[in-house]
């Protein structure tokens, strides 16, 4: 998956480099959080204009994740994984609102599994101030979050909202609120706050609070901080 993912950007993105019709894009993200959590994802893409108003994108993820996990002896480990993941976007903007629509797979560690349905729309209402709302599906087939259960497969949906407010010429407020539920009857809700500035284009720096918290016994629950460095041409 891995070789295949970078072998076919590579073809994308170099003959578009010559005819300047492909945008590449990259950038690297990260977060921390309860029980050791931390995931850091590099990542690189490439965008294909197919109108003023249209693109179409692909994206390759190549992230990285440790954290501890209590065995069925009660003491705490710590467990390495390493996730790949390949999406395919479609992406249109016209008349003060955005939308996308994206699937995306991936494979890793013990035989991870996972197909990913993911679409938002945001709606810019003044200058300043924009309205955003999305839904995603997952259905996932892992021992990642219990390595000393059996092989599970769980599916997830998801519905989002948010707001932007633009507060500085290059800084913006991101909040958003997140409601999932998944297969085994679980819950979960998020809270999102953060700052995105953009000092220069097409450069874009993240950083962000959340914290996350669920219905069952899920030692991850609690407070996490993101922060990311993206370019997006």
């Amino acid at each position: 998956m891995k070789r295949l993912a970078v072998l076919t950007l590579l073809a994308l993105v170099l003959p578009g480099v010559v005819h300047s019709r492909i945008y590449p894009q990259f950038g690297i993200e990260s977060y921390i959080g309860p029980n050791r959590v931390f995931s850091i994802s590099p990542w690189v893409a490439a965008r294909f204009p197919l109108s003023s108003e249209t693109s179409f994108i692909i994206k390759y993820y190549d992230r990285n994740l440790s954290y501890l996990y209590q065995d069925s002896d009660g003491s705490d480990l710590k467990r390495i994984a390493h996730l790949f993941n390949l999406a395919a976007i479609f992406y249109f903007q016209k008349n003060g609102f955005d939308f996308y629509s994206a699937v995306s797979g991936f494979t890793g560690t013990d035989g991870y599994q996972a197909l990913v349905l993911d679409s938002g729309l945001e709606f810019h209402l003044l200058n300043k101030l924009s309205l955003e709302g999305g839904f995603y599906f997952q259905s996932e087939d892992s021992i990642l979050w219990y390595p000393d259960e059996p092989n599970r497969g769980i599916q997830l949906a998801q519905v989002r909202t948010g707001i932007k407010y633009l507060v500085l010429k290059s800084l913006k407020l991101h909040g958003e609120l997140l409601w999932a539920k998944n297969s085994e009857e679980v819950r979960s809700f998020t809270i999102y706050l953060g700052l995105i500035y953009s000092p220069r284009y097409p450069f874009d720096i993240t950083l962000y609070y959340f914290h996350y918290s669920e219905t069952s016994q899920y030692r991850f629950g609690g407070n996490y901080l993101a922060v990311g460095l993206d370019c997006y041409f």
